[in-house]
């Protein structure tokens, strides 16, 4: 793999067949938001601070994100893993033109556990895409290069562990590579998580095959033995040796190519709101919205 890619940290061409016959990823009689806002944010306003494990999905049936983008919303919205790679079609400023959004329902909305809660508010997302961003977008399957994670010959190399309060949520995986250096760190992570984390690295999709579905500790970190060897920063062809080797000498887990099918969603059709579509709704419900914290620890990032 050459070139390199900036030092990444985790809190990706497209040579594929078509593999399955195409489906609308829009569905029908979806909920949907009775309060929408979304204000056009100037490229010139102050980046944000928020927390690594921020999220706009709010209790109560709510969306709020004050810097977002319609990237970011449709990954949400659809649960596009490696959007970078699997959300195709999109024009540019889709990635670069910044709203603040808000969004909630009619009263009423029933007090919902937070799963249901988010798969809720990401219906009543969808929803809003279409109707706001015209998005009409379909999910593909196609037939490519990916990599598979399996154990290694010699086994297993990190103990299970047990959740404190089971069922948890899993933990999640925070890698940071370049060609230099890098580390992996997760507390009760699953390797489907661990597979997710790798393939921001990789130019396919990484798959889970270690039939492994406990939870595990990881933390391994290494460095180049030779530094004046390796490229001036960023992530190369000696990064990513790196990676696949100290994940089979610290973890027990070997990376392997192989071709089989992986999702993307595909947009046909996307267009920038107009001023007419901004808002709806009234202003006293709407600062409720608008007037969510942004920070939830010390952990940070900026947008």
């Amino acid at each position: 793999m050459k070139g390199r890619r900036g030092f990444a940290l985790m809190a990706l061409g497209l040579a594929a067949l078509l593999l399955t016959s195409r489906t609308p990823a829009a569905e029908v009689n979806e909920p949907e938001f009775e309060v929408v806002s979304i204000r056009p944010v100037p490229p010139n306003a102050p980046n944000i601070l928020r927390s690594a494990d921020f999220t706009p999905i709010l209790p109560g049936g709510r969306f709020s994100d004050p810097r977002t983008t319609l990237f970011f919303m449709i990954a949400i919205a659809y649960d596009v893993n490696n959007p970078s790679r699997h959300l195709l079609g999109l024009p540019k400023w889709a990635h670069e033109k910044a709203y603040a959004v808000s969004a909630q329902p009619a009263d009423g909305f029933p007090d919902l556990p937070p799963e249901e809660n988010k798969r809720a508010v990401k219906a009543m997302l969808r929803r809003m895409l279409a109707k706001h961003f015209q998005l009409k977008i379909q999910k593909e399957t196609w037939v490519g290069p990916i990599y598979r994670l399996v154990v290694d010959k010699g086994g297993l190399k990190i103990p299970e562990v047990k959740p404190a309060h089971p069922p948890v949520k899993p933990g999640r995986v925070n890698i940071a590579v370049g060609d230099q250096s890098g580390r992996i760190i997760g507390r009760q992570v699953t390797m489907e998580g661990l597979a997710t984390a790798l393939s921001l690295f990789f130019d396919a999709p990484v798959r889970d095959e270690t039939g492994l579905k406990g939870y595990y500790d990881l933390d391994a970190a290494w460095k180049s033995p030779d530094p004046d060897a390796a490229s001036s920063g960023g992530l190369g062809a000696e990064g990513l040796a790196m990676l696949i080797s100290n994940l089979r000498s610290q973890f027990g887990l070997r990376l392997t190519r192989a071709k089989g099918p992986a999702d993307y969603w595909v947009v046909q059709h996307v267009a920038l709101p107009t001023q007419n579509n901004w808002s709806r709704g009234g202003d006293r419900r709407l600062r409720a919205v608008l007037h969510q914290p942004i920070c939830r620890n010390s952990s940070l990032f900026v947008r």
